[in-house]
């Protein structure tokens, strides 16, 4: 199941760049980003889908003014996917919810 998953308004969440679930990426750079209406935090993967290598190191995270930004660093054309993770702020459980799905 592709973009937003079911808890993503449940949260709060609503898009602000990208309406759809399909991205197409023309360089090597892209920036999701997500409006929050609470406090919440994040965490996220980004997959190479020909490898199956975990890649969430070339992914800066900011959030500002309720505004939550993913700008994402490409190491080489192929084919990814971006999971966005979120609970709320003062929820102190461990298994975070997946709130939106890409395929680039």
């Amino acid at each position: 199941y592709l973009g937003p998953q079911p808890k993503f308004s449940e949260l709060g969440l609503s898009t602000f760049s990208h309406m759809e679930p399909e991205i197409r990426v023309n360089d090597n750079q892209l920036e999701i980003k997500l409006k929050c209406k609470e406090a919440l935090k994040f965490t996220h993967q980004l997959i190479d889908c020909r490898t199956d290598k975990d890649l969430s190191e070339y992914v800066f995270t900011q959030t500002l003014h309720g505004v939550v930004s993913f700008i994402i660093s490409f190491p080489e054309s192929d084919w990814y996917k971006f999971q966005i993770f979120a609970l709320p702020q003062g929820d102190e459980s461990k298994s975070e919810i997946t709130v939106m799905l890409f395929p680039f």
